[in-house]
């Protein structure tokens, strides 16, 4: 430790004397880090982190498939069936995002709800933090209309009032009452729902009736604990055969598909941000060898301390060991700077980022972003200090002919090591460019766009 703390102190040293080379290197490095940062941090809360569900694994979606249409909305009458007649799921819901007037004697204000079925807030495991959820008696056709309100529009249209609870308000010119606020964490949809009605009472009416009809809808089941994803599609096959053997005209054709809520959510973007996430490693490599080069022409500057320090009994291994102590402390400083640069561009990259990639809005630095910055701070600094740090501390102290020769041979050593470095940043831009080429195309393909999922 002590010897560590030595090193330290000296490579400070080394780096105030320098203060030209030190801000380039730093500043360098920081664009690098803080740019996986920020990608990390996306993929960290899209793609890592466990949906906030119980048991997120048990939870899938079905929907209706069409060879001609693909994957469609599921009609009423059929969800219906699904839900009675299945032995595999301990509930489905039903459930829909569209929008509303909310008038409640204030100025009107257009709102995105949650059309859902009884079953949809308990299946998720979620309650309310005032009041209640919806209920089956809410779910009926002759049922009161009540309404469920997020808590973000809690806060803002009502003010965080306790006394809502029973309160009227008018959606759609309709009289609803207020019977429940949910947590502030409490999220489905990729865009906040503010509200939630019962699709209950809707179902009474000839359109919804209508098995022809597909008015949007999704299906969220749970399986039961003892029942496979394959065992609970061979069983909504059967139901499928059955009612199209009942409803020929409507079902006819028609088959059911089930997907994992996860895959569902996440399976369009995933490959997308993982390659942004290469991408953006690529960039840091590029960042590393253009330190690399740095370090390489200081080295040479450095030669005759380093000989100095080699001729009054530093070892070479001490030498490797202050030189790379020099490089990490460069990659820490450069990372921690990264990371202000990340917290300073993370509004404007969420602004301008696709505003369909789910959990978008959940991406901050936490202790796993910090980790992960920590972890390729050093690597990094591994990275670009290990080839300089071979080249400076390789002193030879014999004769004066041997050391010209040496001389000599260090100088065509040192400029393959550039051409080296250069030859390789050449390649990763390549990479990099390819590798952006390939994600725009893959996003926008127009048979990616054709045969995604509907997303809500």
């Amino acid at each position: 430790m002590e010897t560590l703390l030595k090193d330290l102190r000296y490579a400070v040293r080394m780096l105030v004397r320098q203060p030209a080379f030190t801000a380039i290197a730093v500043l360098t490095l920081a664009l690098g880090i803080g740019a996986n940062t920020a990608i990390f941090s996306v993929v960290n809360a899209v793609l890592l982190k466990s949906l906030p569900f119980p048991d997120p694994d048990r939870l899938l979606i079905v929907s209706e498939h069409n060879p001609e249409v693909g994957t469609m909305s599921v009609s009423w009458p059929n969800f219906t069936d699904w839900r009675e007649q299945n032995q595999s799921f301990e509930a489905m819901a039903a459930y829909r995002l569209e929008g509303f007037n909310l008038t409640d004697g204030n100025e009107p204000v257009r709102v995105l709800g949650g059309t859902v079925s009884a079953s949809f807030f308990s299946l998720l495991g979620a309650d309310a933090l005032l009041g209640r959820v919806l209920t089956e008696a809410d779910d009926k056709p002759e049922a009161s209309r009540v309404v469920v309100l997020s808590y973000g529009l809690w806060q803002r249209r009502f003010g965080g009032n306790r006394d809502i609870i029973g309160a009227p308000i008018n959606l759609n010119s309709a009289p609803f009452t207020v019977v429940g606020v949910m947590p502030a964490g409490f999220q489905f949809f990729i865009q906040s729902a503010q509200i939630y009605v019962s699709s209950g009472t809707q179902s009474a009416s000839a359109i919804w009736q209508d098995r022809v009809n597909h008015p949007g809808l999704r299906v969220l089941a749970r399986l039961k604990s003892d029942v496979s994803r394959e065992r609970a599609q061979t069983d909504l096959n059967v139901i499928a055969s059955r009612l199209e053997q009942q409803y020929p005209k409507s079902n006819g054709g028609q088959s059911v598909e089930t997907i994992p809520l996860y895959e569902y959510r996440f399976g369009d973007v995933r490959s997308g941000l993982y390659m942004l996430l290469a991408a953006v490693g690529l960039v840091l490599l590029i960042s590393c060898a253009n330190v690399a080069n740095l370090l390489l022409s200081r080295a040479t500057a450095r030669q005759n301390e380093i000989a100095i320090r080699a001729a009054i009994g530093a070892s070479r291994t001490r030498l490797l060991r202050q030189l790379l102590t020099e490089s990490l402390l460069l990659s820490l400083i450069g990372g921690g700077l990264g990371v202000l640069l990340m917290l300073w561009g993370m509004e404007p990259l969420l602004k301008i980022a696709p505003q369909d990639i789910p959990r978008l809005g959940e991406a901050r630095v936490d202790v796993t972003v910090l980790f992960y910055t920590l972890g390729i701070s050093v690597l990094s600094g591994i990275v670009f200090g290990l080839a300089p740090a071979l080249f400076a501390s390789k002193v030879d102290l014999s004769g004066a002919l041997k050391q010209s020769v040496r001389g000599r041979t260090s100088g065509r050593s040192r400029e393959l090591l550039k051409v080296g470095f250069l030859v390789s940043e050449v390649a990763l831009a390549v990479l990099v460019v390819l590798g952006v080429i390939a994600f725009v195309a893959a996003r926008f393909s127009p048979e990616r766009n054709a045969g995604s999922h509907f997303r809500v």
